[in-house]
């Protein structure tokens, strides 16, 4: 029960809601999130502290850059994933931000690949 209440609260913000929906694409690190949601690098860190910490999302370290995925492990958000993927769909903001993300992280292959 804890767990289902610590990630009702995360989702309750739309800037969480908004990572998540860019991390539905693929790994991405905090400089890819700013540049998509044009906002500070201490607001991206702190929405992602918190999606961590509720399970959500997962992170791992390479050098000076930390990259974050949707956490695979947890039963309960998977779920949760699934449900919001399929009205993300419907979100002009959603389909407006993946748009970004895909013109941030170019590569020329039509895929992500920042890195």
């Amino acid at each position: 029960m804890d767990e289902m209440i610590e990630i009702f609260k995360t989702l309750s913000d739309m800037t969480r809601i908004r990572i998540l929906n860019l991390l539905t694409q693929g790994e991405l690190c905090v400089c890819d999130i700013m540049n998509v949601l044009s906002l500070p690098q201490s607001t991206i860190s702190r929405h992602l502290a918190i999606l961590k910490t509720s399970g959500l999302i997962s992170s791992r370290k390479e050098g000076l850059w930390h990259y974050y995925k949707l956490n695979q492990d947890s039963e309960l958000a998977k779920d949760l994933l699934r449900i919001l993927k399929k009205n993300w769909k419907n979100n002009v903001e959603s389909a407006r931000d993946l748009e970004n993300l895909e013109s941030v992280c170019a590569c020329g292959t039509g895929e992500v690949a920042c890195r």
